[in-house]
């Protein structure tokens, strides 16, 4: 409807995504054959700006003031009554720094070939969500925002479904039993993080490169 258009149109035009960083923990179980199991924890943080600043005159009025006088035939002066205009501008300023709370449970099968020092591989991941917790702003109307740590007044679930991963993997082994690992990857998220009841899918994808060190048994 015109309303969550109109809702879309203002969000789009006062954020931005700026960076996500995350960071965790897992364990490997590699066959020889160089089919691998992964099995982890971890935390990501995404951060966005909002950022909006705009006058806006707001018309009133009020009621019972007088708005004029006429004359009686016999010279009185009599006051008229009725509505008078009180128009009020606001200068609505939100600079704003939003961050939204990742934390999940990565489970990942891949494949990966040594190459004497050097391996490289892929995987694919499914990454259930344990909880979002979100901070900051975002804006409700051009004269309000929503305060996203009020867990009732924000259009931002607790916990969200699954999602969906996938990375291209290299790695260098500097030593018998510790090896870097380098990726680069593509994080699908098909369900919005946003409550049934708002107005607007908020829905995420993104790339990233990740580095490691692994620990080898």
């Amino acid at each position: 409807d015109s309303d969550a258009e109109n809702l879309l149109q203002l969000r789009q035009e006062t954020e931005r995504n700026l960076e996500l960083w995350n960071n965790g923990i897992k364990a490997k179980v590699k066959h020889q054959s160089g089919m691998h199991f992964s099995v982890g924890l971890q935390y990501a943080r995404l951060a966005e700006q909002l950022n909006y600043d705009a006058d806006h005159v707001v018309e009133d009025s009020i009621a019972n003031q007088i708005i004029g006088y006429s004359n009686s035939l016999l010279g009185d002066r009599n006051p008229i009554y009725g509505y008078a205009p009180n128009n009020t501008e606001y200068d609505v300023v939100y600079d704003f720094y939003n961050y939204y709370h990742f934390l999940e449970i990565p489970v990942s099968i891949g494949y990966q070939k040594q190459f004497k020092d050097w391996s490289f591989g892929l995987r694919t991941t499914y990454v259930q969500n344990i909880s979002l917790a979100t901070k900051g702003r975002i804006l409700d109307s051009p004269f309000s925002a929503i305060d996203l740590k009020n867990n009732t007044a924000s259009p931002f679930k607790n916990k969200l479904a699954g999602s969906f991963e996938g990375g291209l993997t290299a790695g260098y082994r500097i030593s018998p039993h510790l090896e870097l690992g380098f990726e680069a990857y593509l994080r699908h998220m098909p369900n919005s993080i946003s409550k049934d009841a708002y107005s607007i899918n908020q829905q995420y994808s993104w790339t990233g490169l990740n580095a490691s060190i692994q620990y080898i048994f």
